[in-house]
């Protein structure tokens, strides 16, 4: 199976590594520093096992790389609809695309049972070339736990003890194309199984980007530090609440309730001193994932006349931290 990595950075970089190392043909999308470091030494990832190095093909043109079975898609959302066009040659008939994005994906409503199938969500596909040109029909929604860091051009470190890409058809179907993509990472390291309703993945884990990123960003503190703190604490609770009210409100049933949630962070874990991506996008001035993770839960719960206090006081926030940084 040919397996594109478009966007491949950090985490991009760990599935690349594990992806190649169990013999798949993989192709890295890449720019930059990163890229030059890979073609010249290749790609090392340390995991908390083992050191993995390998040489799989990586450029920054997608016309060297030719038609994939799959795309895996790891860019941050706010890069998506300038690079769909670069995936046009990467598309061979049957190329499935698997958006591994953060926060509310922009194809949330393909294939969707309910009234607003179909519906486009214009903050995160603004002009509509990610619908209209990709097409849609190509889309596997994914939802990515991973937390990775490039420490060095061409080298990623990978703290997660589970690394974890869930995958799923919008529509909920079983088809061949997402079963062949699971099995590609059998023998890699990465779980990938495939769930029949994706959307309940995706909230499950943006229930904790939610809160945690926007708050990490500008606190510039970690999430355990968060979670423990007796001021911050009922923040980030009554986003977790929130947040809940509105999946619950678009019919989804989350696993865990918000109080949990916030329990489950002061446990001990590998990961919980680990940057959220909202946080190292500020620190190094990157644009970030607000609209995918923040602005698209504010906008539905409107949608819903659900009052979100704490959300709209945070996300006024992060927004404006982000515009004084000029990333937003």
């Amino acid at each position: 199976m040919r397996i594109c990595i478009y966007g491949a950075g950090a985490v991009g970089g760990n599935f690349a590594a594990r992806l190649a190392k169990a013999g798949i043909d993989v192709t890295m999308i890449a720019r930059g520093p990163h890229l030059e470091a890979i073609q010249a030494r290749g790609l090392t990832v340390q995991t908390r096992e083992d050191r993995i190095h390998v040489r799989p093909f990586a450029t920054d043109d997608p016309r060297r790389a030719g038609p994939q079975d799959a795309i895996i898609v790891t860019l941050k959302a706010p890069a998506l609809p300038a690079a769909v066009d670069g995936m046009a040659p990467l598309l061979g008939p049957d190329t499935a695309v698997v958006f591994a994005t953060n926060g509310v994906p922009w194809w949330y409503f393909h294939g969707h049972p309910g009234p607003q199938a179909e519906r486009r969500l214009t903050r995160l596909d603004p002009q509509g070339v990610l619908w209209d040109r990709l097409p849609i029909s190509r889309v596997v929604g994914s939802v990515i736990y991973s937390a990775n860091e490039i420490v060095a051009p061409g080298v990623v470190d990978n703290k997660s003890v589970r690394n974890r890409l869930l995958l799923g058809e919008p529509d909920g179907s079983r088809t061949a194309r997402v079963e062949a993509i699971s099995k590609a990472f059998d023998g890699t390291g990465i779980e990938a199984p495939v769930f029949d309703d994706i959307r309940a993945q995706v909230w499950i884990k943006l229930m904790g980007n939610l809160a945690w990123n926007p708050m990490c960003a500008l606190t510039g503190l970690s999430i355990p530090d968060i979670a423990g703190d007796p001021a911050l604490r009922p923040i980030a609770l009554g986003i977790l609440q929130e947040g809940q009210r509105v999946a619950e409100a678009l019919g989804l049933t989350l696993d865990t309730d918000a109080e949990t949630r916030l329990n489950n962070i002061l446990k001990p874990g590998p990961t919980g001193g680990h940057k959220p991506s909202m946080l190292q996008d500020f620190e190094l001035k990157r644009p970030t994932e607000l609209d995918a993770i923040v602005l698209a839960v504010q906008d539905f719960a409107r949608e819903l006349g659900i009052a979100t206090p704490n959300l709209d006081s945070v996300a006024a926030l992060a927004v404006g931290r982000a515009k004084a940084l000029g990333i937003y």
